[in-house]
């Protein structure tokens, strides 16, 4: 979800798109959104058949075809800008997450240039989110891990697969 209240962008990143129910199926509005100029400035390492800002400016999704059936579903995350003035301190950090019911983070573990946490959103569903620091802005990237009973129908190999992939393009995340 957009944060839409922010004095510095209206891109930030706030809470996530837990997809509650599991993922949507694509609808008539799943074309391409032309982001506005400070999202269009994120650079992310797409991977093959992944979308980027889809429906929604600041998302990366994936269309995933279900076996055996014509049936498609779409999972999605979001990217942007951290929130303007949260604290740079790792545990103070976490605490404005939970405060703000963000996330309950509960797995913290530095990836490389990326800190990656993990653990549940507001609506208590599992998420992660990816933080880096670029160039002086805090850039975001993350979602739902999808592990409701309805996107584990849909095949937990298939739904680990995409959330993998999801979590390796937002490693990327740059400017």
């Amino acid at each position: 979800m957009i944060d839409k209240t922010s004095p510095v962008t209206n891109h930030d990143i706030s809470k996530s798109d837990t997809g509650a129910a599991g993922p949507p199926r694509p609808g008539d509005k799943y074309v391409h959104v032309a982001p506005p100029p400070d999202i269009a400035a994120i650079k992310l390492d797409m991977e093959p058949n992944w979308d980027r800002d889809f429906a929604t400016a600041g998302t990366i999704s994936f269309v995933l075809r279900v076996p055996s059936s014509g049936d498609t579903r779409v999972f999605s995350f979001n990217y942007g800008y951290d929130y303007p003035g949260a604290p740079s301190d790792r545990d103070a950090y976490k605490k404005f997450l939970g405060d703000r019911r963000v996330l309950d983070v509960t797995l913290d573990r530095q990836k490389g240039a990326a800190w990656y946490l993990e653990g549940n959103d507001a609506a208590g569903q599992p998420a992660f989110r990816y933080l880096v620091l670029y160039g002086g802005k805090r850039l975001v990237c993350g979602g739902s891990l999808y592990k409701t009973r309805e996107a584990t129908a849909l095949g937990p190999d298939l739904r680990d697969k995409v959330v993998s992939t999801a979590k390796k393009i937002c490693e990327t995340i740059a400017l």
